[in-house]
Order: C-alpha cells, then structure tokens, then sequence
C-alpha cells in the first residue's frame, strides 16, 4: 500500500507470517524449533508473478498515447482469437461481441487486447512496461528484492531468439514470460493514480538521534516521470473508475469515495490461477492517497478474492 503523493509506503504485508512471540522463549530448543518454522520469503517484494489482465493498463496506455488505437475503435470478440494453427482463447469463452476501449477494459476482453497487441507490435508495448518500472527494481531499502522478469522483443533478441505474433499475443494480456512483483505493481497504480510519477517506496519519516546528531529527515526520492497526453491519462483514470463502478472491480466500490482499479486472473503453470487487483481511491476532488496492489496466490479469480481485500484496505485508510 503506498501513497501516491510521495510514495510512502503505508503498510507491506506477506502471507504466511509469523508471530514474533514464538522467538521469546526462555528454551533455546524450542526456539530453534519454532525458527526452523519460519516463512523467509517475502513475497510482496521477492515473488514474481504473471501480472494478467492488470498489465492491459499497459497495453491501453500505449496504443492510447501513440494514436495506434482510439477509444472508438472496435473489434468482434466472439470468445477466441485464431492465429494460423493456434487458436487464443478469451476469459468469456462466450465472447464479448463486439466491444471499444471502455467495455473491453470494463470486462476485461482478452481479444479485444490481442487484436490491439498485434495492432501497436510487442515492441511498443515492451517500451511502455519500462517506463513503468517492469523490469527493474522499486529500490526499496529492504533485503531481497526481485526485478521480475522483462517480456518483448528487444529482451528476447538479447538472447539471440526469435519473437513471433503468438508472444505478441500473450504480452498483451499480461502472459507470456513477464513476471512482476507486487511492489512494482503498486507503484505502477500508484503512478496511474498521480498521473506518471514513480516515487521509490520508502518507511521512513525520520530518524531522532541522541547526543544532539542532526536528526535524518525522509524527502520523497522521485525514480521517474511517464509524460502521456492529459487525453491519454483522462481516458485510463475513467476506465479505471468504470471498471470499478460497472466491470470486474465492483467488489471494491466504496460508497463516498472514487476507486479505480483493474482486476487480474494470471495463469500459472505451476497450479491454479493466482488473483490480482490493483487500485487506488480518492475523495472527490482531493488527489489519491492510497493505492494497493493486492496478490492472492492460487486464489483465482481477481474480481472475487483479490478485490475485497483491497476495498478493506482502502477503507482502513480512510
């Protein structure tokens, strides 16, 4: 959970955890029983993660602001994509008919952005993901965080491999080789939210010395600046809000207060489908001062695990 305004990192959580209060023992055996316990990953800045449906804020994002789309641009979504022999499916195996920018993000069309990945190329959308961090790491002073792992032609060319339409395709919904963290993730919302600043995640206010050492004041430490067309971020922060008060996010709707979000329901190889949402939330009027990004691991689908979640979070802050 982190503030957009200066990138305060209000609240890190990590399940499972633990409770410090099994290292209080005055038995060293049973304290090094109880160590032996102990989760010591952190998955908030460690765990890597397809991002799903969440990176479409990407991909929307880059066709928006390189004109390679418009919000009336429209495509027939009849519940998969078929690409020479390969066939893509949709989330909706039904089929969305034929949607434009605000239902397909609203429901979140995976043919819809498939046929905008092909239109833009895998190339444009790469370059957007690292104007957002992807890739990197937040720097957050904290031991043992991961960059995830970037996804694009330019990255596979590194490596001296081919990149086909078929990548393109799963890129654009956030599949593919592309794994974040959940810290990236929140600083990527909370970029949406003050309209393109990446501020490093930092916990610290301030340090009090004793003996009169000068005391250490935190400033805010700007990493990046995404400039977009005020079109461009009009457009994204409405769909974000509409996905909220119509689409998959309608979990966190907060009467009294503005929540914009995306939901994620990313693949994973290794079980079932993990539960992203990422939002953040404002009175009206005031700029944002929370944004969340929420992962629930094997949990399924974003819109009903993930989402309520981040709504007690929100309100919490609030």
């Amino acid at each position: 959970v982190l503030d957009p305004r200066d990138g305060a990192l209000l609240a890190l959580s990590s399940a499972p955890d633990f409770d410090p209060n099994t290292l209080l023992s005055s038995d060293p055996e049973e304290v090094k029983r109880n160590l032996s316990g102990i989760p010591e990953f952190n998955h908030a800045i460690s765990g890597t993660y397809p991002p799903g449906s969440i990176f479409k804020l990407i991909v929307g994002a880059a066709g928006l602001n390189e004109g390679r789309i418009t919000t009336e641009d429209s495509v027939f979504c009849p519940g998969y994509l078929e690409l020479g022999k390969n066939i893509f499916l949709c989330w909706d195996h039904k089929g969305h008919k034929k949607v434009s920018w605000l239902p397909a993000l609203i429901n979140s069309c995976d043919v819809y952005f498939y046929r905008m990945g092909l239109k833009m190329g895998g190339g444009t959308i790469e370059k957007y993901a690292r104007q957002f961090g992807l890739g990197a790491e937040t720097k957050i002073a904290l031991r043992g965080e991961k960059k995830g792992h970037p996804f694009g032609p330019e990255y596979r060319a590194r490596t001296k491999k081919s990149w086909y339409d078929g990548d393109t395709l799963n890129l654009a919904i956030g599949q593919g080789e592309l794994l974040v963290t959940p810290i990236q993730m929140a600083r990527m919302v909370a970029a949406f939210a003050n309209r393109g600043v990446l501020w490093r995640p930092h916990y610290t206010d301030k340090i009090v010395y004793s003996q009169g050492r000068p005391e250490f004041q935190q400033k805010p430490e700007k990493m990046g600046q995404v400039v977009f067309k005020n079109e461009t971020w009009d457009n994204l922060q409405n769909a974000m809000r509409l996905v909220v008060s119509s689409g998959t996010g309608r979990a966190a709707l907060i009467p009294g207060l503005e929540v914009a979000g995306k939901t994620g329901t990313a693949q994973n190889p290794h079980g079932e489908d993990h539960a992203w949402f990422i939002s953040y939330a404002y009175r009206p009027g005031e700029p944002s001062k929370v944004a969340v990004a929420v992962l629930v691991e094997n949990a399924g689908h974003g819109s009903s695990v993930a989402a309520p979640i981040a709504r007690s979070v929100m309100m919490a802050a609030y």
